[in-house]
Order: structure tokens, then C-alpha cells, then sequence
């Protein structure tokens, strides 16, 4: 797709090669059949983290050993009908993509993701996760994986910015001090 924008890719891209899509992959394929599983893992439903990794090992197997056309034949093979299904993809729920492209285009940098908190058991964590733009702290978002919270930790900080109350939070903090950070994002957004 020469015509697309970057952006546009990226949110193409994160919204077929994740972990969901590639678990379906791997069913439909039925990988599950033809690897050795831990005591743990036989005869429960693998979980959407192995089968996507499945698939991806088989991906890097087939790259290793007959190289990269014949890799991009085989994954085009399967990602095909989901990169047409998804090209017109306007709307997608991909806040980090959101973010790091009106950051990019505002400051030439991207955010950065920071786990803030990890609490719970290993088995049902819940994490804590704030985005960074240019060391300030933006916005913060929870969730059962480091992924979830960093997308939550987007979605508010796009909400901020878009409402202006961010600017009002940040006004009361600086008082008297402007920081150009902040007077940019303002006037992008016409807010106060």
C-alpha cells in the first residue's frame, strides 16, 4: 500500500499482527497438534500467548531455513485476507498508535511507557503504566497485562489532551511558570 501514510500502516499493522490474530492463525493451522506440551499445558485450550507464539516460531523457522521471500510468502499466505479486511481500518481502538503519531507530529518524539506498579500474584497481576513524553508524565492506565495498561494509559492521555483538561491540571501545577510543552499542545488544540 505505497499510497498510505505511515500511520495509517502502523494502525494496519497492529490491528492484524497481534496476539488474537495470530492464535486464529495458528488453530485454524492447528499447531497445537504438532508441538510437545508441558505437563501443565496438555489437554487444557492453549492460551492465545502460545498459540501466537507458535505461529511465530514457525514463521522464524521458515525464515531460518529457506529464507526471507519464502517467510513473507508464507505469512502473506495467512495475513492476506486480514490486511485487506483491515486497510480501510479508520477507527481502530489502538490509542498508542493515536498517540504516537499526534506526538510525533507536535514534537518529533514518541511517548515512552513506564510500569509505575505491578500488584497481585504472578498469576492475576494488575499493572500500573504511565506514559512519558519527554519525560512528563501524561497519563496513567491499569490492566491485567503491561499491553491492557498501556493502552488505557493512551486512551486517557488522548482524552486529556482532546478536552483540555490536561491544560487546566498543568496550569494549576505551573501557576506562573509556562512550559513550551504545554503552550504547544494549547495552541494545536485551541484550548485556553
Amino acid at each position: 500500500f505505497p499510497y498510505l501514510r505511515e500511520g495509517q500502516l502502523s494502525r494496519i499493522r497492529s490491528a492484524v499482527v497481534n496476539r488474537e490474530s495470530l492464535a486464529k492463525i495458528a488453530q485454524q493451522l492447528s499447531l497445537e497438534k504438532h508441538c510437545f506440551l508441558g505437563n501443565c499445558l496438555k489437554g487444557n485450550q492453549l492460551p492465545t500467548s502460545v498459540l501466537a507464539n507458535l505461529y511465530e516460531a514457525i514463521v522464524g523457522a521458515v525464515y531460518l531455513d529457506q529464507g526471507y521471500e519464502k517467510a513473507r510468502e508464507f505469512v502473506l499466505s495467512h495475513l492476506a485476507p486480514e490486511i485487506e479486511k483491515k486497510k480501510d481500518l479508520q477507527n481502530t481502538n489502538d490509542y498508542k498508535s493515536k498517540l504516537q503519531i499526534l506526538c510525533q507530529r507536535l514534537f518529533g518524539t514518541t511517548p515512552s511507557y513506564q510500569v509505575l506498579k505491578a500488584e497481585g500474584p504472578d498469576h492475576n497481576k494488575t499493572f500500573t503504566v504511565g506514559v512519558l513524553i519527554q519525560g512528563k508524565l501524561l497519563g496513567t492506565g491499569e490492566g491485567k497485562s503491561k499491553k491492557k495498561a498501556e493502552q488505557k494509559a493512551a486512551q486517557k492521555s488522548l482524552e486529556q489532551i482532546e478536552t483540555g483538561s490536561l491544560f487546566e491540571e498543568k496550569r494549576k501545577k505551573e501557576s506562573s511558570r509556562s512550559s513550551s510543552f504545554w503552550q504547544k499542545l494549547k495552541k494545536i488544540f485551541k484550548l485556553g
